[in-house]
């Protein structure tokens, strides 16, 4: 399966978070770092659906 990539404004879209939350959360890596084309910063599709995975079932896991 080929990556897919998405932009900053996507991705803020996806979770209805700020820009300098997205940042702070990437700082205390609890959210997937983009890679760098340029000046572009870009993220993972798959990258993300693996995060959004883990963040279910570590909340199914809490209601244990």
């Amino acid at each position: 399966m080929a990556q897919r990539f998405i932009r900053l404004p996507v991705v803020l879209r996806r979770y209805g978070i700020s820009k300098t939350t997205i940042y702070d959360l990437i700082a205390k890596s609890k959210f997937p770092k983009p890679i760098h084309v340029g000046r572009s910063a870009l993220w993972s599709v798959q990258e993300f659906d693996r995060f959004d995975q883990a963040k279910l079932e570590e909340r199914d896991l809490g209601q244990l």
